[in-house]
């Protein structure tokens, strides 16, 4: 995931920059809606919100539940942040990305962009609410985190057992066991 952020984020911040400074939005607001955001972190967040998002529907409760407990501690303290913003923003997007149906035409990089611009406050501010409201914009934006960024939940779970610390030995091999079994079978 961080290879994917940091090789994804340069398009990103291109397009969000490129599509204020042709907005000629105000110094003001451009400053508070661009230059003082952590934008490397809320992009984080949402490369790894997006496909942390499939990890309720890949695995069992009790171990999807242990999975995002271990982002939700990893995630802050890998982008050195004292406080919970990459971890909240991962969740707003693990929460939204979750509920989507398929037939509602939208789709999980979209949602991603969404989140993100309502969190930096680009949907409450009025310079950038024409852009947060803009389409062709927001998909521009959602580019690099569609194209660029890889699905690995599934083939983690493909490739390895999660065993949970603390479970018996013998609980564990035979999951290991029964993950073999499952796979010879696929």
């Amino acid at each position: 995931m961080v290879r994917a952020a940091a090789n994804t984020f340069p398009a990103w911040q291109n397009t969000l920059k490129t599509a204020v400074d042709e907005r000629r939005v105000p110094y003001e607001a451009r400053r508070a809606a661009v230059d003082i955001q952590p934008l490397l972190d809320y992009h984080f967040a949402g490369v790894v919100g997006m496909d942390a998002a499939n990890i309720r529907a890949l695995f069992p409760a009790d171990m999807a539940h242990e999975l995002l407990a271990q982002i939700a501690e990893q995630v802050d303290a890998f982008t050195e942040r004292r406080d919970r913003l990459v971890s909240a923003v991962v969740f707003d997007i693990v929460g939204e990305v979750s509920l989507l149906q398929s037939w509602q035409h939208r789709l999980p990089h979209d949602e991603v962009v969404r989140i993100v611009l309502e969190r930096i406050g680009w949907n409450t501010t009025p310079e950038m609410k024409p852009l947060f409201d803009d389409i062709l914009f927001r998909h521009q934006l959602a580019e690099p985190l569609a194209c660029g960024v890889p699905q690995w939940w599934a083939a983690f779970q493909r490739k390895f057992v999660v065993a949970k610390v603390g479970a018996p030995p013998v609980q564990q091999a035979m999951t290991a066991v029964q993950a073999r079994a499952a796979r010879r079978l696929i």
